[in-house]
């Protein structure tokens, strides 16, 4: 089984928090900043409609499907 590492936010500095609020801002949108690069994971429609179940069972909260990180 690979090894794999705990997803962090990533710890921005005074300027840099001021930044993403900046480019939140202009873009309309809402920016998480991470300390590991996230890639969304390829799901099979099949995958989709478990998720999709699963946010059903829980209302008010949206599911995101990631790749897994990996140790190098």
């Amino acid at each position: 089984m690979p090894h794999h590492e705990e997803v962090e936010f990533a710890a921005l500095t005074a300027a840099q928090a001021k930044q993403v609020a900046k480019l939140e801002k202009k873009l309309g949108v809402v920016i998480l900043a991470y300390q590991t690069p996230l890639r969304p994971a390829p799901l099979t429609d099949e995958q989709v409609a478990e998720l999709q179940k699963a946010e059903t069972a829980m209302p008010g909260v949206c599911l995101v499907a990631y790749k897994t990180p990996t140790k190098g």
